[in-house]
């Protein structure tokens, strides 16, 4: 969960800097792209949105592969689920 905060982070800290904007009110993802396109037909808009979608993916993806992991032991997932070990 951590990792989508900070790849969500990123992804908005470029686009504040880009200065990216939405012409709909559009839900996020990527079939609201055309939201994207400026009234005046410029692509940038549009190709600022496809960078900050693979910015945050990327940044997300890459802390999670590289981040540690522990597996919970079996008796605590047991209490959490409210079951029984056998």
């Amino acid at each position: 969960m951590i990792a989508s905060f900070i790849g969500g982070l990123a992804g908005g800290f470029y686009a504040g800097i880009v200065e990216f904007y939405s012409y709909a009110f559009v839900n996020p993802g990527i079939a609201a792209l055309p939201a994207f396109i400026s009234p005046d037909e410029s692509f940038g808009n549009l190709i600022n949105s496809i960078i900050v979608m693979i910015l945050a993916f990327g940044v997300s993806f890459l802390i999670v592969l590289f981040g540690k992991f522990e597996d919970m032991p079996d008796a605590e997932i047991a209490e959490i689920v409210g079951e029984e070990e056998n």
